[in-house]
């Protein structure tokens, strides 16, 4: 019955929402809710769960309030309540049958992938184990005593919605794609209302902006970009273009999962930031206020731009004559403290952290993304592969984005067309200017870049395309253009066997959802089934992956997720020097050293062991407090485990 819990929370959501807009239907304050309900997951568990320690108390806690806030709602609540009949009209069929389309694809590809950073060692799959399993606030894999600096919202969704439904992990972060993408959908086509794009036009804005891709699949995979063939997939838009990453679709973005619920805060928060800036309702300031203090555990590029951008704004504000400047400032500052109060209480990359060290942005000069990229390093570049880099990468739209802003300009007393603007410009700006140390993440300010740029596009273009059925089929077909790679990248995801993915694609974005059976099932079974079975887990880097993902447990191994994110350095070279002794000369000292609780092999790799690491097994097997468990189901499925006590 811990599901029943979750409804509190979409309730007060959807009392909260027929008191903020004027809906006209159930079926659209059901959905407009559902952004809502997914802050309130967020905000109402990640805060006390962090100074708790205890994800389920902090839940059951949330739960009680929100049920409380949401009767004393309903008991005051005095307006009419929404229509049960969907306005219909013939226009919404054509957006009706994209949506259906695409969510369709979507879904297929959540349920049959885990994609990109869901299987790593430091991955999502072994964080949300790592929640269920009770360690909260999260730490890191590898250190289980540094706290997690990521902005791990949707894994906090993710291990509710697997604990309220008796799911592994990995289901729950299907179910939290689902959500998501709902809540993106959701907030996507309100602002298209909001930019006063009719719902005739949803269809073909809702293509341009969540479609979005570049030009690559004009490209042929032969050139290996300076990084070896594995990496070169022009037809999904990732690759090496001269020794520098290509900027990936929308689409593969929103299978990064910080991206998948930052996009439902933010298009939130732009549509009630822009009803207060138009209405001046109180309660819509406040409730922008909350989305983007909640952005900031779920994608922090996107809460720092915002933050920008909304400081741009209000700066403009302040030299207009109609808007008191002690008001003005005021509500900025309000907006200042408010979203940064709730990023520290929701911690995240907003906490100091013993251990760790910040990843800032390192100023860069001459300036220039491609010069300064992370894997080139320094290397020039010829104008006309720049020219093929940027088009690869945004099509057509970096022909277009300049219009918009152009024409953003023109109309800048317009609270979302401003923002827009000043949003975008930031996000060009700075990859420009700044790298990351330690990976390439900087490009996905290239994404906040486009995304924002298509939707302010859509607003300034549909004027002009609205005015004949010529103009209409010459945009779906400059549109359709750059949808071949997301296209290409869902639909073949979707329906290819994964028997003939290339070992590129696979890498990428081709993993299977991760099935347990046989002896391994058993032993991860046996490592979870009691509390004090948590503990650091000493593995080869073969079985650790998954083990990790099982269990949930801290693994000594390292990958490359764990080195690319903000750790100490020298707490890494550490790790790496302790992990080259345990593999030549291994001891019980050293053993101790690292604080393991279990030694997994499998029995294959146990066979080939050198003798020094034999003579530690027998030492241990004679050791009264070590316990020895063996599972097998046949010579290719057999795994030995220590407890170590």
């Amino acid at each position: 019955m811990f599901f029943l819990a979750l409804l509190p929370f979409y309730a007060l959501a959807f009392l909260w929402t027929l008191r903020l807009s004027s809906v006209r239907s159930w079926v659209e304050a059901a959905l407009s809710a559902i952004p809502l309900a997914l802050a309130l997951f967020t905000v109402g568990v990640g805060i006390p769960g962090r100074f708790l320690q205890d994800l389920g108390v902090a839940f059951a806690i949330s739960s009680v309030a929100c049920l409380t806030v949401s009767l004393v709602l309903l008991a005051r609540r005095r307006s009419a309540w929404p229509q049960t009949r969907w306005p219909f009209r013939r226009a919404d069929l054509s957006w009706m049958g994209v949506l259906a389309v695409v969510s369709l694809l979507v879904g297929i590809v959540t349920y049959r992938y885990a994609i990109f950073d869901e299987v790593r060692l430091q991955g999502h799959i072994p964080v949300v184990e790592q929640m269920l399993r009770g360690h909260f606030p999260p730490s890191y894999i590898a250190f289980p005593e540094v706290d997690f600096r990521y902005h791990y919202a949707f894994n906090i969704l993710a291990a509710l919605l697997a604990k309220a439904f008796h799911l592994p992990g990995y289901l729950g972060i299907d179910l939290a794609t689902g959500l998501c993408w709902v809540g993106f959908v959701v907030g996507l086509l309100r602002l298209f209302r909001g930019l006063s794009i009719p719902r005739n036009g949803w269809a073909l804005a809702f293509v341009f902006v969540a479609l979005s891709g570049g030009m690559s699949w004009l490209l042929v995979p032969r050139h290996d970009g300076g990084a070896g063939m594995l990496f070169q997939l022009p037809h999904w838009q990732q690759m090496f273009i001269f020794g520098r990453v290509i900027h990936p679709s929308l689409i593969m973005y929103f299978f990064q999962h910080p991206v998948s619920l930052g996009l439902v805060f933010f298009l939130a928060m732009l549509r009630c930031f822009q009803r207060w800036s138009e209405d001046g309702d109180r309660l819509s300031y406040v409730t922008g206020v909350f989305f983007l203090g909640a952005l900031s555990l779920a994608q922090v590029m996107l809460f720092a731009t915002s933050l920008a951008g909304l400081g741009a704004v209000f700066f403009y504000r302040f030299f207009r004559a109609d808007i008191p400047r002690a008001k003005n400032f005021f509500e900025g500052l309000g907006v200042l403290l408010g979203a940064l109060a709730m990023a520290f209480a929701l911690g995240g990359f907003f906490q100091w952290t013993a251990g760790a060290e910040s990843q800032p942005l390192r100023l860069t000069w001459p300036p220039g993304y491609l010069r300064n990229e992370f894997y080139a390093r320094g290397r020039t570049i010829a104008w006309w592969h720049a020219l093929t880099w940027y088009f690869s990468g945004f099509g057509l739209a970096l022909l277009l984005i300049p219009l918009a802003w152009w024409r953003a300009w023109r109309a800048r007393r317009e609270f979302l067309v401003l923002f827009l603007l000043a949003f975008g410009v930031f996000s060009f700006l700075v990859p420009h200017f700044f790298q990351y140390s330690f990976s390439w993440d900087i490009v996905k300010w290239f994404f906040a870049f486009e995304f924002s740029g298509r939707i302010l596009a859509a607003w300034a273009f549909w004027p002009w395309v609205a005015r004949g059925a010529a103009r209409q089929a010459l945009a779906w077909a400059l549109v359709l253009f750059g949808t071949v790679t997301p296209l290409r990248f869902l639909g073949e995801l979707a329906f290819r066997s994964g028997a003939s993915f290339t070992r590129a694609e696979l890498r990428i974005a081709g993993y299977r959802r991760p099935e347990w059976r046989g002896a391994f099932a058993a032993l991860t079974e046996r490592m979870i089934a009691a509390p004090g079975n948590y503990g650091m887990v000493g593995s080869s880097p073969s079985p650790s992956v998954s083990l990790a993902m099982a269990t949930g447990f801290p693994m000594i191994q390292l990958d490359f997720n764990t080195v690319a994110m903000p750790v100490g350095r020298q707490r890494i070279a550490d790790r790496q020097a302790v992990l080259k002794t345990l593999a030549e000369n291994p001891s019980r000292p050293l053993l101790q050293e690292l604080g393991l609780r279990w030694i997994v092999f499998s029995c294959a790799e146990a066979k080939g062991l050198s003798p020094t690491a034999k003579r530690l097994l027998q030492e241990l097997e004679a050791d009264p407090g070590v316990e020895k468990f063996t599972h097998s189901e046949g010579p290719r499925d057999c795994f030995q485990a220590y407890r170590l006590r």
